[in-house]
């Protein structure tokens, strides 16, 4: 019978570790003592993308010349993940509360822009060199090999199309689309679009998310206070709109758009406000995750993204049955999940050993799940961090 040695991970660290552990060569695999990859799962979020309100300092700044040029991506069809019928693109929104209106300048918010969709070919091109080049898949794309997921989002989708690009360049010009997995909204049960946080779907989840952000906002540490308030006194009227119910969320993705974008900051933001923004972020998302004001412990990650895990817990059930030779459904080698921040830090959360620092999720960020067996029928679980794009705007490749 097939052993799990570990449930959780063998590994964690960015995909520097993994890159420095080769896949083993077929002459390796024939003595039994080394590990051999035969599942991964990616789940990365999308490139950068417009913010979903106009920038206080300079209303116009955001303008539809910044939109993706996706007329040199490879085209997707949308598959519903409920009954498998084919989806038209009008189930797309801007958020996970549906389409807002457009920013000062012209674009929609939350759109990806031209170099959010570079960040996610430059990720894909990444994942060439760990999967398709140790021959763990073939180079060019196969349904019975590759599973594509998408939450419900212009971002998410057109972000895959630009990893396809870059993942499979010789399929760019194919005439048949990529099919692609989607969930659709809806209230309890009914919700399938678990890969986007949306709090419409339970009403207690709307419920602790927003007590968690008012515990949260009265619990500031001082050094996070203090950047605070030195930003609004610099920043006068054109502090973000939502900053003061978000805090240094707020702030950290109003810069972050512009970075990953490559436009201007404002004056009173530089590198060392920016990594402390990061710092700050990341705290606020763990600790809202792992359970403040009157939810119980964890129970807004289960709520949010015990769906996701679920999924990615599925698929590596049905491959390790699938590899054993045990009766069970059919398993693609790899399955790509273009998601969101608040979709891969839960699930780093759920994931990680308890004493990991959680980092924040950059665009193009990448979290992977990987199945390993050693002989034949010992099975291990590897868990990796890529870090995305640094607050530079550059993509971190090793």
């Amino acid at each position: 019978a097939a052993r799990l040695v570990s449930s959780v991970c063998v590994g964690f660290a960015s995909y520097h570790y993994l890159k420095s552990q080769a896949l083993c060569t077929k002459q390796q695999r024939s003595n039994g003592n080394d590990w051999e990859l035969v599942h991964a799962q990616v789940f990365f979020r999308h490139g950068a993308r417009a913010p979903f309100g106009d920038a206080p300092d300079a209303p116009a700044i955001w303008s539809s010349d910044l939109k993706a040029d996706l007329s040199t991506v490879p085209a997707i069809s949308l598959i519903n993940l409920a009954n498998n019928e084919a989806l038209d693109d009008s189930v797309l929104k801007d958020s996970a509360e549906g389409n807002l209106p457009l920013l000062g300048g012209g674009l929609s918010p939350g759109a990806l822009t031209q170099q959010g969709l570079q960040q996610t070919e430059d990720l894909g091109t990444v994942l060439r060199r760990q999967y398709v080049d140790s021959g763990f898949i073939k180079g060019n794309f196969d349904r019975e090999e590759v599973l594509l997921r998408t939450s419900c989002t212009h971002r998410t989708t057109q972000s895959l199309r630009g990893l396809l690009k870059g993942l499979f360049p010789d399929d760019s010009g194919a005439k048949e689309p990529f099919p692609v997995s989607v969930g659709l909204g809806g209230l309890g049960t009914k919700h399938m679009d678990w890969l986007n946080f949306s709090t419409s779907c339970c009403p207690r989840l709307k419920e602790i998310y927003k007590g968690g952000l008012l515990e949260l906002a009265m619990q500031q540490d001082p050094p996070t206070r203090a950047l605070l308030e030195r930003l609004q006194q610099a920043s006068g009227s054109a502090m973000p709109e939502d900053a003061l119910v978000y805090g240094p969320l707020a702030w950290f993705d109003s810069a972050s758009c512009r970075i990953g974008s490559g436009l201007a900051l404002p004056p009173w933001l530089d590198s060392g406000s920016i990594n402390a923004l990061a710092s700050a972020s990341a705290d606020q998302v763990e600790r809202l995750f792992r359970g403040v004001g009157t939810a119980q412990p964890d129970e807004m990650l289960r709520l949010s993204q015990g769906r996701t895990l679920q999924e990615c817990l599925g698929r590596l059930t049905a491959a390790i049955l699938q590899d054993s030779g045990s009766p069970g459904p059919v398993s693609p080698k790899l399955v790509i999940y273009s998601c969101h921040d608040w979709t891969i830090l839960p699930l780093w959360l759920m994931l990680a050993p308890p004493d990991a620092k959680m980092p924040w999720a950059d665009y193009a960020a990448e979290l992977r799940v990987e199945l390993l067996r050693r002989g034949r029928s010992e099975y291990a679980v590897r868990v990796a961090w890529g870090a995305g794009i640094s607050h530079s705007g550059r993509m971190v490749q090793s």
